[in-house]
């Protein structure tokens, strides 16, 4: 992860940025917080700024109010879907085709559901 995240700094955040002095936050995965990640970082005029494990829903409310449950239903509709494929059948194998097959039939009945039980919200 250290070595995508190095690329993705010198490939894309860099020219996104240009030279500016610029704040990037970032969560404190081990990758993140590596001195050659850092230093490369500060070197770029970049001042890197660790949040805090736990902290997510205090400065990220969409990832616990929306993504966290849509993706708990992702996860129900899509156990679901694969319970049904299976069922009986002990040497299924999955391909690509059935993989994608089975995105575009979790994700409608994912969304109904999200939409019923965040109405409020929406």
């Amino acid at each position: 992860m250290r070595v995508f995240f190095l690329k993705s700094i010198e490939e894309e955040i860099i020219p996104a940025l240009g030279h500016d002095l610029s704040l990037l936050l970032l969560d404190a995965a081990a990758f993140h917080t590596t001195p050659d990640v850092l230093q490369r970082l500060r070197s770029a005029n970049i001042t890197p700024s660790l949040i805090p494990g736990g902290c997510t829903g205090l400065i990220q409310p969409l990832d616990t109010a929306i993504n966290k449950p849509f993706k708990q239903y992702l996860r129900k509709y899509t156990e679901l879907y694969i319970d049904e494929k299976e069922c009986g059948k002990p040497d299924f194998v999955w391909s690509v085709g059935d993989r994608r097959v089975m995105t575009t039939q979790v994700v409608g009945p994912t969304w109904s559901q999200f939409c019923k039980d965040k109405e409020a919200m929406i």
